[in-house]
């Protein structure tokens, strides 16, 4: 009726590659954010000897803060940046953050860690569904829902292998970072964790790199020109 072209069939999306990038990258965004958001009152707690309450205010409050902030801004001033830097350097920092949260021995240095995190995974399943939107355009809601999908995977994967880690290290006795108990198993399950953002990363740069061999501008030059 509007004359626009037909969306896309669900079995040419299948035949996409860069559909599948797009699936991971949201699967390892959203794991990275949910499992910080589950396992950091937790880890302050436990891992950090806080106080409940300070560590769901100072912690949890703090990484859903950065988490907002890190949105509103995108949605204010995210046309002056490219995306793809946004999400590779997001990516890349929250790895290092989920490293230095389980190494920590100081309780402000893990609270400034997991509230940091919320700021730097702040895009990665947004940016996912905006980088899908303009690499393959002609797709319909069945991509969108598809890759929600992805993204309540990635929800439920993140969390459980942290927790399948916890369990591992305090059944085995590990000590870690000169922890043991509940406090070295929740610093090895974060270390773990650390994976998930590495490998949002690398998904990533690759997208960009194809996006550079194709010859596509990047987000922001693209709004531009139109």
């Amino acid at each position: 009726k509007n004359g626009g072209p037909p969306p896309l069939p669900l079995r040419a999306l299948a035949r996409k590659g860069v559909f599948y990038a797009l699936l991971a990258a949201i699967v390892l965004g959203v794991a990275a954010e949910v499992t910080m958001a589950q396992w950091a009152s937790a880890f302050l707690e436990k891992g950090l000897r806080l106080p409940k309450l300070a560590g769901d205010v100072w912690g949890v409050c703090f990484f859903s803060l950065m988490l907002a902030l890190g949105r509103s801004g995108y949605a204010a001033l995210g046309a002056r940046v490219p995306l793809h830097r946004l999400l590779i350097g997001g990516s890349g920092a929250a790895a290092v953050l989920y490293v230095v949260c389980a190494l920590a021995q100081s309780p402000l240095l893990g609270v400034l860690a997991c509230g940091l995190t919320g700021l730097c995974v702040s895009l990665l399943w947004p940016g996912a569904i905006i980088l899908a939107s303009r690499r393959i355009p002609s797709a319909g809601a069945a991509m969108f829902a598809l890759l929600s999908a992805g993204g309540d995977v990635g929800a439920s994967l993140g969390a459980f292998c942290v927790g399948r880690a916890a369990d591992w290290a305090q059944a085995s006795g590990t000590v870690f970072a000169g922890a043991a108990g509940e406090s070295g198993a929740l610093r090895a399950g974060l270390l773990l964790a650390a994976v998930f953002p590495l490998l949002c990363c690398g998904v990533h740069t690759a997208l960009h790199c194809s996006e550079a061999r194709a010859g596509l501008p990047a987000g922001s030059e693209r709004r531009r020109r139109q």
